[in-house]
């Protein structure tokens, strides 16, 4: 008799880290990259070495909270990052708030920028609306694949 469940057996588990497009493993490795360049500056700023530390708006140059508030951002990240990378369940939803919490701060950002007279409109709305999107899309996958 002839086997001919050759095509089931030879089946891949479904791993979480498939689900992920290209473009979000590619950012996961730069964010992870960027958080522990981050911790760099922030520990160079304590020997006034400042270098340019800037995300959603925010610029390390400013002053010591808009330091605090970049890395926090860069930290936060590069941990959203890292769960994604190694798989984590609870990871789409670390994201999930990541991006919610990145409009929101761009938002402030463009605020803050109207308040001092010289518009800045933050493209990075438009990646955070599409790693959201594409969030929503692979959440029930990413709950269940084992």
């Amino acid at each position: 008799m002839e086997n001919n469940f050759e095509e089931f057996e030879n089946v891949k588990p479904l791993t979480r880290r498939n689900l992920l497009p290209w473009w979000i493993k590619t950012f996961c490795w730069i964010f992870m990259v960027a958080a522990v360049a981050a911790t760099i500056v922030g520990v160079l700023s304590f020997f006034n070495i400042m270098l340019s530390l800037d995300i959603y708006g925010y610029n390390a140059a400013n002053g010591p909270v808009y330091l605090a508030i970049s890395l926090c951002i860069y930290w936060f990240n590069g941990v959203t990052a890292f769960l994604l990378w190694t798989e984590h369940k609870e990871a789409v939803t670390v994201a999930k708030i990541n991006a919610y919490f990145g409009i929101l701060l761009c938002i402030i950002s463009i605020i803050i920028s109207f308040t001092t007279g010289h518009v800045m409109l933050r493209l990075e709305l438009i990646l955070l609306g599409i790693f959201l999107s594409k969030l929503n899309q692979i959440e029930y996958d990413w709950y269940n694949a084992d």
